[in-house]
């Protein structure tokens, strides 16, 4: 991969709805495979070959409400 390259992180766009201590405009989007909620914990993953890995993870009470936005398209 050249450094032009977009990186990968996951088949789908996710809106977090934050509190404003973890952005000012209580906004924040995530690429990932899938969302998991674990203990109050939301975290974001990335589906790989050897596993799935943590792309983001939101801390109990910054986190209020996330969704999917979109799906990407895998290029020919």
């Amino acid at each position: 991969m050249n450094n032009n390259e977009p990186i990968n992180y996951g088949r789908y766009y996710w809106y977090v709805r934050v509190t404003k201590d973890i952005a000012e405009n209580e906004e924040q989007y995530v690429q990932a495979d899938e969302a998991q909620v674990k203990d109050g914990v939301l975290l974001f993953l990335q589906n790989r070959d050897e596993g799935a890995k943590i792309n983001m993870a939101f801390a109990p009470g910054t986190w209020l409400t996330a969704f999917v936005t979109s799906y990407k398209t895998q290029e020919s």
